[in-house]
């Protein structure tokens, strides 16, 4: 197998969605190699084109039955990981390519491009998903830590009006240059609160437009007129989206499953905060909170960013908040990575919808 050097080759995922999926590649979806031989064995063994087996949208061939039966009896082991969307930029970016592919650790990956590949292979600890535990805390820390969820809940809107809440729409848009143009680009997120939740971005820029959602079956994503079912890997990542955020921090601090504990105090810029550690569905989320009022100041979480798209400390610091409805909505939030804050990812909402069903029906 190739011993490859790692080479930066720095991507935006938003904008490798930008360009139609097919032309990225021309569909290069047939895996050629029995992946289960490769795999187990490290031997890259040609399969038979007349026997071959699909996982999402690829197609892989086998050298034999027994491999194929095996690979039938459980895809999400021998299939291509993270739902066959580039290692490099993760499970929600573009989809890799079948003819471009590396084994790590005994699994499959694709990519979008060699110096993806290079890239990862540098590092691939720090681009693949991972579940995080929470931090220990004592009995005094996680009684302060109910007291803080307490306060939070009532600056947010109350435990009765956040209860009765159903769906709130968010959306972001700005100009961008683009070939000597501007150009729209924005995004629209939509969380349904009721049972079961779901959740919805759709995202554009310029005349490209894509979207993503989780379902009660499962979940979606679509771009460049395809729309396709979203595979483990994909829909985890959906809901990693969906629960690092505002919105999926106050759903949790709902629910009596959710750990809670205070995570100590500090200062943001020149504010007092203390912070309130949230844990729930294999995330664990950070939220600044002034302790006076429980206004929520910044929101901190294991995940994805700077300009390498690795791993590490992502924060959000929000630009304020106003009520709708009942509820406070952020007006936006600048983000931080690492410690260091993140020019051009500035996020600002220009509409906010609380429950529009319900003002529909009056």
């Amino acid at each position: 197998m190739e011993k490859m050097r790692p080479v930066l080759k720095t991507l935006s995922a938003a904008l490798l969605l930008t360009v139609p999926l097919g032309a990225q590649h021309g569909a290069d979806r047939r895996f050629r190699l029995d992946p289960v031989v490769l795999q187990e064995q490290g031997l890259e063994l040609p399969g038979r084109a007349d026997l071959t087996a699909s996982w999402g949208r690829f197609e892989f061939c086998f050298a034999s039955a027994e491999g194929r039966a095996r690979f039938v009896a459980d895809p999400e082991r021998w299939g291509v990981q993270v739902g066959g969307a580039c290692a490099r930029m993760g499970p929600l970016s573009g989809e890799g390519r079948a003819g471009l592919w590396a084994v790590h650790d005994g699994r499959l990956y694709f990519f979008a491009s060699e110096g993806c590949r290079s890239t990862f292979l540098g590092e691939p600890e720090r681009m693949l998903p991972h579940d995080h535990a929470p931090h220990p805390a004592s009995a005094e820390e996680i009684e302060r830590g109910g007291a803080l969820r307490d306060q939070l809940l009532s600056w947010a809107g109350g435990v009765g009006r956040l209860g009765r809440l159903e769906q709130v729409l968010l959306r972001s848009e700005r100009q961008v240059e683009e070939d000597g143009q501007q150009v729209s680009a924005g995004a629209l997120f939509h969380w349904d609160l009721r049972r079961p939740p779901g959740w919805r971005q759709e995202s554009w820029w310029g005349g490209s437009r894509w979207w993503r959602s989780l379902t009660a079956d499962g979940g979606r994503l679509a771009g460049a007129g395809e729309i396709w079912t979203a595979l483990p890997a994909q829909r985890r990542a959906m809901h990693e989206e969906r629960a690092h955020s505002y919105l999926g921090s106050l759903e949790a601090a709902l629910r009596p499953d959710t750990f809670v504990a205070s995570a100590g105090r500090g200062r943001l810029g020149e504010r007092e905060v203390e912070w309130l550690q949230l844990a729930f569905d294999r995330v664990v989320n950070h939220l600044a909170l002034d302790p006076a009022t429980g206004e929520v100041l910044a929101l901190s979480y294991c995940g994805v960013g700077g300009p390498r798209l690795f791993y590490g400390k992502v924060e959000r610091r929000y630009l304020g908040f106003r009520s709708e409805d009942g509820l406070q909505v952020p007006a936006g939030y600048s983000v931080w990575f690492d410690g260091e804050r993140q020019d051009g990812q500035e996020r600002s909402f220009q509409l906010a919808v609380v429950d529009p069903g319900r003002a529909a029906g009056g």
